[in-house]
């Protein structure tokens, strides 16, 4: 019995003898957590979640927050990051203060209006045979059933558009249609948009401002192009034979329109006209009636002011106003 009790007491004594063999180890026993302690046999409440991205400061993608890198690093790539800018990098991903705004223009060097500060082509080029058409040509037209003289007027602008406008006075027909037009080879062609065959007409310039056309038919026709300084309002002072004086009052606008108001002491008249000019002649032609045209030779004595005559004689000096 007591060797019993003695056996007893020293398995006792050596189970206590365990528990201060092992202190307690305090940290984050969670081994899930970014600073999971594996030596730790006590969870203190210091467990910190994994927090993934990139950890290298230099990188451009650098997360202070991450706490365990995922390999998601990337290398700092400068340059011009805004999207609209000319020189927009879709590799960069730092702006470096680089970026360059989209200047619109000409870009070939072989156009007459191309543009050394623009960095982006707008399509608006031309080049020297386009250039030497650009404006608005007019013409005289013969309607082969009747005989009814007609004025043709072509505008051309130098974006390729331009409109087609052919006035009959005495049947007071109009034809009109906006277009678009090319050159090539002594060629020009004109797509109507109220027509679906195009125009294919030879021309032949017999000066800078006159153009000998040949139309699908083989008729020949020449337009001469208007003179842009002759644009604008213009004022003048007629005399009669017998002394009396009125006033006439011109509106030319740059698509061969126009308005011409003559009024005198006892009477006044208002009309539409056409009209056409060569470098000496301006050919007035009324829209609201089969009157004979009207002719008038001029001259440029300054921009501002020309002296008119009519059949040779002085006539007045029309002032711009």
């Amino acid at each position: 019995m007591k060797k019993l009790i003695f056996v007893f007491a020293f398995f006792a004594f050596s189970c206590g003898s365990d528990e201060d063999n092992y202190p307690i180890i305090s940290g984050c026993t969670d081994s899930s957590s970014f600073n999971y302690d594996a030596n730790a046999n006590t969870d203190d409440g210091s467990c910190i979640p994994v927090l993934l991205g990139c950890t290298d400061p230099a990188s451009f993608n650098y997360d202070a927050n991450a706490n365990t890198d995922d390999g998601s690093c990337g290398s700092v790539l400068l340059g011009c990051t805004d999207s609209s800018s000319f020189n927009y990098d879709a590799n960069a991903n730092t702006d470096d203060g680089s970026c360059i705004p989209v200047l619109l223009g000409c870009t070939d060097p072989t156009s007459i209006n191309y543009d050394a500060n623009a960095n982006t082509d707008d399509g608006s080029c031309v080049d020297e045979t386009t250039n030497s058409l650009i404006g608005t040509w007019v013409s005289v037209l013969q309607d082969s059933d009747d005989g009814d003289e007609g004025v043709n007027s072509l505008v051309l602008n130098a974006d390729g558009t331009g409109s087609r406008r052919v006035l009959f006075p005495l049947s007071g027909e109009l034809i009109y249609s906006d277009l678009t037009w090319s050159t090539a080879a002594s060629v020009l062609t004109l797509d109507y948009e109220i027509d679906t065959e195009n125009s294919v007409l030879n021309y032949t310039f017999t000066s800078d401002d006159t153009l000998q056309i040949t139309d699908e038919e083989g008729d020949v026709n020449i337009a001469h192009r208007l003179n842009s300084d002759l644009v604008g309002s213009w004022s003048g002072v007629l005399t009669e034979d017998d002394g009396s004086q009125g006033q006439i009052n011109i509106n030319f606008y740059d698509d061969s329109l126009g308005v011409e108001e003559l009024v005198w002491p006892s009477d006044s008249s208002n009309e539409a006209i056409t009209w056409m000019s060569t470098s000496t002649e301006i050919t007035i032609f009324s829209n609201d009636s089969a009157s004979d045209n009207l002719i008038l030779g001029y001259t440029f004595i300054d921009i501002n002011n020309v002296d008119v005559t009519i059949e040779g004689e002085f006539a007045t000096t029309l002032t711009r106003n």
